[in-house]
């Protein structure tokens, strides 16, 4: 079982990030399980998580695969120095006991998004990214419409997930823990510690949490973060 310990971390510039809303999966999956959804984070058409890739260009290479520069993930499913962002939302991740405390509620839910560190631009990044994660006490505004059009509901009730929408992790002050699970149990280990060692402690901790992975030595380094 990995050691836990809660820090405080504090951001002096916004992290951007770009990806989906309503993400069509649950949980944290491996790096490896979402690179199909790759294409339609970076605003392109994709297949999602269970439905049939696109169909075979001349030469055996799909259409996507010809518009997408060959992937070379280390042992991680991320590129050394790579990074990828989960946010769950408090009330769909934690239930509150008032005798027993917080506990994570199983099985993990779909995240309300999930993204890959946008790459830097010349000139307009400032423009663009606009934090859709506010700062540690401030309303949170609305989410951003991604491509301006809204998808229709699915047939099951899901919310359905929009292409190319940004975020920003925001400059603050942030509840932080880092560790590397091995598996699905010590992450959920991980994410139950965070929230009651915060509830033991008397953070003032709000928002959404925030799971955070990044490529280090062929490894993934997880992070939880959450504002106070």
């Amino acid at each position: 079982m990995p050691d836990f310990t809660l820090l405080t971390l504090r951001l002096h510039a916004n992290i951007p990030y770009e990806g989906l809303e309503n993400p069509p999966f649950a949980g944290l999956p491996s790096p490896a399980e979402v690179r199909d959804l790759l294409p339609l984070v970076r605003g392109r058409e994709a297949p999602l998580l269970g439905e049939a890739a696109p169909p075979a260009a001349p030469g055996g290479a799909t259409a996507a695969a010809q518009s997408t520069p060959a992937q070379k993930p280390g042992r991680s499913g991320l590129e050394e120095g790579e990074e990828e962002l989960f946010i769950f939302e408090e009330a769909e991740l934690i239930e509150f006991d008032p005798d027993d405390g917080p506990r994570v509620i199983l099985p993990l839910p779909p995240p309300r998004f999930y993204g890959r560190m946008a790459a830097p631009t010349k000139g307009d990044r400032k423009a663009k990214a606009e934090p859709s994660i506010p700062a540690p006490g401030a309303p949170a505004p609305e989410a951003p419409a991604g491509d301006g059009t809204a998808a229709p509901p699915s047939k099951d009730g899901a919310k359905p997930p929009k292409t190319s929408v940004e975020y920003s992790l925001a400059p603050g002050t942030y509840l932080f823990m880092q560790f590397r699970p091995l598996d699905a149990e010590e992450m959920r280990s991980g994410l139950e510690w965070f929230a009651r060692e915060s509830w033991w402690e008397a953070a003032a901790a709000r928002g959404p949490y925030l799971v955070r992975r990044i490529a280090e030595d062929g490894e993934l380094a997880t992070q939880i973060i959450r504002g106070i």
